[in-house]
C-alpha cells in the first residue's frame, strides 16, 4: 500500500496503468511479469468476485474491515477488548458447532 501510495500521491503517477502497476510491483519485488498478466486478463475474475459478495453480505462497506473466521466482519481500529470479544465469540460458536 505505501507503495501504491507513494507512487500515486508523491510521485504523481497513474495507478490506473498497468504498467504503471507492474513497474510499483517490480519495485517491492513482487513478480511484475505475474502482475502483467493478471491485470491483461481475467483468470481471477471469478474468484474476486465471488470475495467481493462474500464480503458485502458481510455487511463490508469501507476499509479497513477484517474478516475474521470467514465469519465475522469487524470494521476499523478496534479496541484489544473488542478483539477479546471477537475471538471469545468465536470461540464459542466453534465449541457450539462442534
Amino acid at each position: 500500500m505505501s507503495a501504491l501510495f507513494r507512487a500515486y500521491f508523491t510521485d504523481g503517477r497513474d495507478i490506473g496503468d498497468h504498467d504503471v502497476l507492474a513497474d510499483i510491483a517490480d519495485g517491492i519485488e513482487m513478480d511484475a511479469a505475474m502482475v502483467r498478466r493478471l491485470l491483461d486478463g481475467d483468470s481471477d475474475l471469478e474468484n474476486i468476485r465471488r470475495r467481493d459478495a462474500h464480503s458485502r453480505e458481510m455487511g463490508v462497506t469501507g476499509v479497513p474491515t477484517f474478516i475474521v473466521a470467514q465469519r465475522h466482519g469487524v470494521p476499523g481500529a478496534q479496541t484489544k477488548e473488542m478483539w477479546v470479544k471477537v475471538i471469545g465469540d468465536i470461540r464459542a460458536q466453534i465449541a457450539d458447532e462442534g
